[in-house]
């Protein structure tokens, strides 16, 4: 039993097939963690390609569970996937160069993640911020849009 949990939780932790993209929001009180993997599946066939999304939930103190959706199923799919190019980039802001703006630092609250190739040559973009940021702002938007769409895999 404990080698087939170990598998399990092994299988778990495997990227999504064709994996390009994913967001996450990390709750730093409630030690939750949703992470979405974004894919594309290109049929053996002419149809065109559809986008694959995978929900990993971690929850305290050791529950997994896992959902599917996609493109075809859930029609908040294709927006989201072009509203990507959408998202608002935050600059850079170094340290001491503007003395009139305090740097705002946040200890607690809820951490986002976002991470998709970008326009340049083999380019990929990382951000990350807490409660209220504008990319905070548009993966809650994003996971309420996607909340109805998500299902279970068959066992």
């Amino acid at each position: 039993m404990l080698v087939a949990l170990a598998f399990v939780q092994t299988a778990i932790a495997l990227p999504l097939p064709g994996q390009w993209a994913q967001f996450s929001r990390s709750g730093s009180l409630n030690h939750t963690t949703e992470t979405v993997e974004i894919s594309t599946k290109r049929p053996s066939d002419s149809r065109p390609a559809f986008y694959n999304l995978r929900l990993i939930k971690h929850s305290p103190p050791d529950v997994v569970e896992t959902w599917y959706t996609d493109s075809p199923t859930c029609p908040g799919v294709q927006e989201f996937i072009q509203d990507m190019k959408n998202v608002k980039m935050p600059s850079p802001a170094p340290r001491g160069i503007d003395s009139g703006k305090d740097t705002i630092l946040m200890l607690d609250g809820t951490d986002y993640t976002f991470t998709a190739p970008t326009s340049d040559i083999d380019g990929t973009v990382t951000l990350r911020s807490n409660s209220r940021s504008s990319i905070a702002i548009w993966i809650d938007a994003l996971l309420n849009k996607l909340n109805p769409c998500w299902e279970k895999p068959a066992s």
